[in-house]
């Protein structure tokens, strides 16, 4: 390996991909602006950090939101009520600040008659993931 061929590649840099989100630091609970990759890796933005910007309107679409939606739940059989872009008239602690596609669907398949709160799935536009995944506090 010659001299010049070893500098570039100390020379290469590390890029990260993913997109800007907003939350709540774990240790103080300041807001912070971080990158949230596609693995669900939360990177934290610092001052002094070169960023470079893609605008992009790759969203995952509500199609691919029910496909992940109905890998999460395989098992469970959920009664899908409603897929909304926007969050739904609910009381939810820990709701995601990121923009998601909201799922609404029921909580016990065998007992659809039965008094009770719904089940909250929040699917990241940006990423796929799913961030959020419980009761939507909407009972009676």
């Amino acid at each position: 390996m010659n001299e010049k061929s070893s500098k570039s590649k100390k020379d290469q840099k590390e890029y990260i991909k993913g997109a800007i989100t907003a939350r709540n630091c774990g240790c103080c609970g300041h807001h912070e602006i971080g990158i949230i990759t596609k693995s669900g890796e939360y990177i934290s933005l610092k001052p002094g950090m070169k960023i470079q910007i893609e605008l992009s309107n790759k969203n995952i679409s509500k199609e691919q939101a029910l496909e992940i939606f109905r890998a999460h739940v395989a098992a469970d059989g959920q009664k899908i009520h409603r897929i909304t872009d926007s969050p739904p008239n609910v009381n939810v602690y820990g709701m995601p600040s990121e923009e998601c596609w909201h799922i609404l669907c029921s909580y016990n398949p065998h007992g659809p008659n039965m008094l009770a709160s719904s089940r909250l799935i929040c699917i990241s536009k940006y990423t796929g993931r799913v961030l959020l995944d419980g009761s939507a506090n909407d009972e009676g």
